[in-house]
């Protein structure tokens, strides 16, 4: 934990320091730095770190040695075991795959941060924060998902100009890293409805509804995603505390947000795309939240939970009153503290990331915390 705050104080003094020596383009320079950085650690983390890694890392080796992954019985999609199959190609270590693949990852985050976010820094805190708020964390372990992401990022930009082929394109590119991208399909439909309190209503009620039918809903779920069945028989009542209090911080997250943008933008928020379709994202993250309180899985749809990074500051941008200003700004920074203190101390260790350890330190013995197959 200690480690983790110490990488926020330098992101926060890196900013700063770069406003002040470099006056065009600091928010470019700022979040190139940030890129390095954070691709560094995370490419060059031991297996050890993140739940999924060393399953990872034994995939690796089995295509490497064995020329393909056809022997494989695998729920990974084909899009991620041919990216595999490629790095295999040209490389012989598994670094290739945590490097390249962390790169990837945190240069589409610091994109899409640089193309529509009006506070860069605020945008970085929100995306290392702890898992349910920021998924940097996530990103160590879940690199499917991640990936996936990375089209879903260049499918918003489709959602705001219009393009719903190349966006429909772009989704099922994600779905051959993750098939759980195929949720982010409803996205664009209901970018083009003025989100309002009575959508609210529904939505949350459908959700509780949808949660509370775990075990029908799963055997009928598309494209293959009933394969993640399996958790329905996972236990989750040593972490449901945390669970709802990660739902109540959420909330309260949202509700500050939207108590805002509703209040001052309620006239433009359907001529406002961007706006509006970040709202519907972040309001369908919560949904998420109370249904993976009974549907473990569906906690890895975290492709509307991720726009977080523009949701969040695009709200604060929308107050003018700099007293409100800042008062919200102070908001959303003590309910990242909370969030991240809350997860360090419950759940960190759990994930496999409390105790970060370079490759250097463990670049070849496989973990013994798990023993997993495919």
């Amino acid at each position: 934990m200690t480690a983790y705050f110490i990488l926020t104080a330098i992101i926060i003094i890196q900013y700063y320091i770069i406003s002040v020596i470099i006056k065009k383009r600091a928010n470019l320079v700022f979040l190139i730095i940030v890129c390095i950085e954070l691709s560094l650690i995370a490419g060059l983390r031991s297996v050890s770190v993140g739940r999924d890694s060393v399953i990872y890392y034994n995939l690796y080796y089995y295509v490497l040695n064995l020329g393909g992954f056809s022997f494989i019985k695998t729920h990974m999609e084909i899009g991620f075991l041919t990216y595999v199959k490629l790095l295999t190609s040209l490389f012989n270590s598994h670094l290739s795959l945590f490097l390249i693949t962390a790169f990837v990852i945190v240069a589409s985050n610091m994109r899409i941060i640089y193309k529509y976010s009006k506070m860069p820094l605020l945008s970085v805190l929100i995306y290392i924060s702890a898992v349910s708020i920021g998924y940097y964390v996530l990103s160590l372990s879940f690199l499917r998902i991640a990936i996936a992401l990375v089209f879903i990022f260049f499918a918003f930009d489709c959602i705001l100009k219009r393009k719903p082929l190349k966006f429909t394109l772009l989704i099922f590119a994600a779905m051959l890293f993750h098939k759980s991208a195929f949720f982010f399909l409803i996205l664009y439909p209901l970018s083009k409805i003025k989100l309002k309190v009575y959508h609210m209503f529904i939505i949350t009620a459908i959700s509780v509804i949808v949660a509370f039918s775990a075990e029908y809903i799963v055997g009928i779920l598309p494209f293959g995603l009933n394969t993640y069945s399996f958790y329905l028989s996972y236990d989750p009542m040593s972490l449901l505390h945390l669970s709802y209090f990660t739902l109540v911080l959420k909330i309260f997250l949202v509700f500050i947000v939207f108590a805002f943008v509703f209040s001052l933008t309620r006239r433009y928020l359907q001529s406002n795309i961007f706006l509006n379709t970040l709202c519907w994202a972040m309001f369908l993250a919560l949904m998420v939240e109370i249904i993976s309180l009974r549907i473990i899985f569906i906690n890895r749809i975290i492709y509307f939970a991720a726009f977080n990074i523009l949701a969040i500051p695009a709200a604060i941008e929308c107050v003018t009153n700099r007293n409100k200003k800042i008062m919200l700004i102070f908001s959303v920074l003590l309910i990242l503290l909370v969030n991240n203190i809350q997860f360090f101390l419950n759940r960190a260790d759990r994930e496999h990331v409390l105790y970060y350890e370079s490759y250097f330190a463990n670049p070849t013995e496989t973990p013994n915390w798990i023993k997993e197959g495919y």
